[in-house]
């Protein structure tokens, strides 16, 4: 019988002032000024993965991850409801009912992606819930990511990374929201380890639901995309030059302000009308003592070296 990892949807507890990820540099891009406060500086801001809409993805994300692990739709319920708790947010049984309901109602189609796609396993192990880290040597900033499925394509006959996402977006066509999406460009280094040897290609899946107010159906969508060792190569040249901007501005004490991200989604920043304080910047957050514990770490300079070798 397989032995079932302990999924849960991941919360962070403690925000460390140098750990970056693909939401925290596109936090860099909008706005530097928004970057260094709510993550170099102490300041009393709400934690993204306790967000209503976070809680729900990350159940649904532990209901898919289960049927996809055991076909067991009832097993897979019961964790999404689990993962739940604790319920911080407004209203969260109807929530929490409603993400239910979209994983049953999901079923049909995991079921035809597992026509084409299987669980991969590391270390006799489903590759469900990796974490990474990237360091740079002599930078002090260091990247992580948590990658929600690893999975082997019968059809193309390589391995995917599986990500699975909520969204609001009202747009007719979402695959340009995904397509060139750089977050699983970087989770997919770990797939030449699964593999236990160099991968020339690699694809990334998105499942894809989007609530219709009161209607009960959600609408569903799965993009595959192919992706090239160029392609992750270019993310991680695009990494470095992003430590290099924000050590260059943590050098200088400058960070900019950007008005066009003073507004967001129909509502202000919540840091408007305080960000210009200069007190704020000098609030610098403490490094915690114990970081978390990775299964994959990297050096980027030795990553970009390898990519130029093979590409």
């Amino acid at each position: 019988m397989l032995a079932l990892p302990l999924l849960e949807p991941k919360r962070s507890n403690v925000t460390h002032p140098y750990r970056l990820s693909d939401s925290t540099l596109r936090l860099l891009y909008s706005c530097e000024k928004k970057f260094e406060l709510m993550r170099l500086c102490e300041i009393d801001m709400p934690v993204r993965d306790s967000s209503p809409a976070a809680i729900r993805g990350g159940a649904f994300g532990v209901g898919v991850q289960t049927y996809l692990l055991t076909r067991d739709i009832n097993l897979a319920a019961i964790r999404t409801w689990l993962a739940y708790w604790p319920m911080d947010e407004e209203r969260p049984y109807v929530s929490c009912s409603r993400t239910v309901n979209n994983l049953i109602v999901v079923k049909p189609v995991l079921d035809k992606l597992l026509e084409r796609y299987e669980v991969a396993f590391f270390n006799d192990k489903p590759a469900v819930e990796l974490s990474l880290r990237l360091n740079k040597k002599g930078s002090k900033y260091h990247f992580v990511g948590y990658i929600d499925i690893v999975m082997w394509d019968r059809q193309e006959e390589c391995y995917v990374v599986f990500e699975m996402k909520t969204t609001g977006y009202k747009l007719h066509d979402l695959e340009p929201v995904y397509k060139n999406q750089s977050q699983a460009l970087a989770y997919s280094i770990v797939i030449d380890k699964i593999a236990g040897e160099k991968q020339a290609k690699y694809g990334v899946v998105y499942l894809v639901i989007r609530d219709k107010g009161k209607d009960p159906i959600p609408d569903i969508y799965t993009f595959h995309f192919n992706k090239t060792l160029t392609d992750r190569l270019k993310w991680f040249v695009s990494y470095g030059l992003d430590l290099q901007r924000i050590e260059q501005l943590e050098e200088l004490g400058i960070f900019p302000m950007r008005g066009n991200s003073c507004v967001a989604f129909n509502k202000p920043c919540p840091l408007y009308g305080s960000c210009h304080m200069e007190s704020l910047s000098q609030m610098r957050r403490p490094i915690p003592e114990i970081d978390e514990q990775y299964d994959f770490v990297y050096d980027l300079d030795e990553i970009v070296e390898d990519h130029l070798a093979r590409v």
